[in-house]
């Protein structure tokens, strides 16, 4: 649900205007932007691009796949993968990992949300990782630190 307030004229409905919970990034606003990625996955869960990668920071990302896929549950952890050369993952690339944020509909698993990036230490077999654990949409929206990079439907 989008929060209305009162005033303006565009979009007006009965004397209130939408407004989106976390507002557009504007420059000297002084808030810390979040990133929006949205990378298609292929049928071997392969993703389009690389997410940005910072320890600590909040992401807004929006992905699915076919549920049998995934386990589509809050709980569980999915791994998706950027390899180097998609033809050949023996030489290593990106595991990115996913927990939260999870809904299933019309056989698709949706991750969809924020999510909080953390460094994992290490490599193995020329796979690298990085972990996005998801946050409260309402612990961001209430700090009111926090503006998009781009807008999110």
């Amino acid at each position: 649900m989008v929060p209305l307030i009162a005033g303006g004229n565009a979009g007006k409905t009965d004397g209130f205007v939408a407004v989106d919970p976390i507002p557009l990034c504007v420059e000297g606003d002084g808030k810390t932007p979040i990133p929006v990625w949205k990378p298609a996955v292929d049928e071997d869960g392969n993703l389009s691009s690389d997410p940005l990668q910072k320890d600590g920071q909040i992401v807004y990302i929006e992905l699915f796949q076919d549920a049998p896929s995934v386990v589509c549950k809050e709980s569980e952890l999915n791994s998706f993968q950027r390899p180097v050369n998609p033809k050949d993952a023996l030489e290593g690339g990106l595991s990115v990992n996913l927990r939260g944020n999870t809904q299933f509909t019309n056989g698709l698993c949706y991750f969809r949300g924020f999510y909080m990036n953390e460094d994992v230490m290490g490599m193995h077999q020329g796979w690298i990782e990085t972990y996005f654990g998801a946050v409260e949409k309402q612990k961001v929206v209430m700090s009111d630190k926090y503006c998009l990079t781009e807008r999110i439907d």
